[in-house]
């Protein structure tokens, strides 16, 4: 019986060991799933994975989407030019790197209606981390060009409602 008791233990502490040792990874939220696209299509072509780095995407909006950043899951968020004011005004932890899309209707952008990418500060400490994120946003903005790829991902012929631009910080 303690024989049993020993081996339980030892499998445990090594499933702990190497649970810390795994994958880096990133949380990103965004203000709706269709900002997340370019992540997904990144993660669905095996981008992420390739690169050794794990990354997570949930969607909220607005007061709900703000109060979880709070949480230090979450390394990135894809948010309107307005929450992203609000964001930087509020916490210095958090850097606005880029845009990354424009609202559009009837495939015209809107005005006042873009979206940033905005990273904390203790994701630029990584720096490779840092580098295949944005990296892999740009691969999935590329990606999104393919329809297959769009309809793989969201079962429409295109992406609807957005354009898309690569992250140059």
């Amino acid at each position: 019986m303690a024989k049993g008791r020993v081996v339980l233990v030892v499998l445990a502490l090594l499933a702990l060991v190497t649970g810390c040792f795994g994958e880096p990874r990133v949380g990103v939220i965004g203000e709706e799933h269709t900002l997340l696209l370019p992540f997904e299509a990144s993660k669905f072509l095996g981008y992420f994975q390739k690169n050794g780095l794990e990354v997570s995407l949930d969607w909220a909006n607005g007061t709900e989407l703000i109060s979880l950043l709070n949480f230090s899951k979450y390394k990135a968020a894809v948010v309107d030019g307005t929450t992203a004011r609000k964001i930087e005004e509020f916490s210095k932890e958090w850097v606005k790197l880029c845009k990354v899309a424009v609202k559009t209707k009837g495939g015209k952008p809107i005005k006042g209606k873009q979206f940033f990418l905005l990273i904390r500060k203790e994701l630029l400490r990584e720096p490779e981390e840092t580098v295949v994120l944005v990296k892999g946003w740009n691969s999935g903005v590329d990606a999104l060009k393919d329809p297959a790829v769009v309809y793989a991902l969201t079962g429409e012929e295109a992406v609807r409602g957005y354009r898309f631009y690569s992250c140059t910080p």
